[in-house]
């Protein structure tokens, strides 16, 4: 039977799984960490124990994890902040699409979010290095400007089908007199915030594992990588790729598992709940 307490019956049994789920999200991202690093221990023992047959020679331990977390904060930060800057314009746009425009454009112009998300990478790379990076010498700002760049059609088309769906709740609202922006901030967004953070979510892990564009975009700065540009220049590919040094890029292919696995574990305790 649902417990009664302050609030209303069955409120505590409605909560417990919702607590119960938070509860696995913790264990399973603490495991995970706890996994990730282990292995990423291991590897740093075994590649130091071949550094000659893998490429290591020059690089001691401690140069090789400052260098491996130097990385990893350039990755986990520039991919969360530039799907953030492209999260709210392609919220706005998915909006204004779905309650403001006719069906028949409705669907041709999320048609051509389709059709922008099939440029290649390597294009909007190019545009970040010949148009953003002359424009700043901030490589973070940089990288970040490029990964927003890359994420913005993908969100677009998201959100297009996501409030396409929404026309009972606009029918709904109209028929009680509510406005556009009222129907949109009192009912579709807080029924999609779920679908808003998978979304994103989604988006980061995309760009956490974005190379093409990275490289080409960090190519007009000396000194910075990401994990997967690190791992891509150590292996000899890309421009201004170095000598090839197999234990470096293992080492941070290992080093992209901790965030990789915390957003994934994210995303499928949100589902879950």
């Amino acid at each position: 039977m649902p417990v009664c307490i302050k609030g209303g019956c069955g409120k505590e049994t409605m909560t417990r799984p919702a607590k119960n789920m938070k509860a696995a999200w913790a264990w399973f991202c603490a495991l995970a960490l706890v996994l990730s690093c282990l292995l990423l221990a291991a590897c740093v023992f075994l590649i130091s124990a071949n550094a000659e047959t893998l490429g290591m020679g020059g690089l001691r331990t401690d140069e090789v994890l400052s260098l491996l977390m130097q990385r990893m904060g350039l990755t986990i930060l520039t991919a969360a902040a530039g799907v953030a800057l492209a999260l709210l314009p392609a919220m706005a746009l998915g909006v204004g699409v779905s309650y403001l425009l006719p069906w028949p454009i409705r669907l041709r112009v999320s048609r051509l979010g389709f059709c922008i998300e099939a440029i290649p990478a390597v294009v909007l790379g190019y545009m970040t290095m010949r148009y953003i990076a002359p424009a700043t010498s901030n490589p973070w700002l940089c990288l970040m400007l490029s990964l927003s760049m890359l994420a913005l059609p993908r969100l677009f088309t998201e959100f297009c089908s996501m409030f396409g769906q929404d026309d009972g709740i606009r029918m709904a609202s109209e028929c009680l007199g509510g406005q556009t922006y009222q129907t949109v901030l009192h009912f579709s967004l807080p029924q999609h915030a779920r679908e808003i953070g998978l979304i994103y979510l989604g988006a980061v892990a995309r760009a956490l594992c974005e190379g093409v564009a990275v490289i080409i975009a960090l190519s007009a700065f000396e000194g910075y990588e990401t994990l997967v540009t690190g791992a891509m220049r150590a292996v000899g590919v890309g421009m201004g790729a170095t000598a090839p040094a197999l234990g470096l890029a293992i080492l941070q292919a290992v080093a992209l598992l901790p965030p990789l696995s915390i957003v994934y574990i994210t995303i499928y305790c949100m589902r879950e709940r």
